[in-house]
């Protein structure tokens, strides 16, 4: 393979960005298109796949949050239900690294995830409840006003 005539990293780094960017649009919209739920996905995918080579755990953790989310709004419980629990094994290796928010998020995907899988499936109840306890500690430990709004916006609410 040669080499691409531009700065590959920063390629890369956009295009992270930029996907990611638009499947959290897609994935906070009130209502989607199915051709909208398509990009979404692809879109999740697209910048967890341009963050791997070039991000950090936390990005990584990050793009597994999304990917879990993405395919929680589009109704493919086991593929977020997959995701979700990879982001928070990502959470646990991150540690001290990670943010109030990115801790909170990891286990506010799971919980959302599991509460939406929970529906289907009642003996993901107790995970699903466990999971709730654990974001509901880890919400007011986010400092910042604003941020705590982002996750009950994603997190919290009807499941239904």
């Amino acid at each position: 393979m040669t080499e691409p005539p531009f700065d590959l990293t920063r390629a890369h780094r956009w295009f992270a960005v930029e996907c990611n960017n638009r499947a959290w649009d897609l994935v906070e919209a009130a209502e989607r298109t199915p051709d909208e739920v398509e990009e979404m996905l692809h879109s999740a995918h697209a910048a967890w796949l341009h963050w791997k080579p070039v991000g950090t755990l936390l990005n990584e953790l990050r793009a597994e949050k999304l990917l879990a989310m993405a395919y929680c709004v589009a109704g493919v419980s086991e593929r977020a239900l997959w995701h979700a629990r990879r982001c928070r094994a990502l959470s646990d290796r991150a540690g001290d690294t990670q943010t109030p928010f990115d801790r909170a998020g990891a286990w506010g995907a799971l919980s959302r995830v599991l509460a939406v899988a929970a529906l289907t499936d009642p003996s993901l109840q107790p995970e699903a409840a466990a999971a709730r306890q654990k974001l509901d500690e880890l919400t007011p430990q986010v400092p910042d006003a604003e941020t705590r709004t982002v996750i009950e916006k994603l997190f919290y609410g009807p499941v239904a």
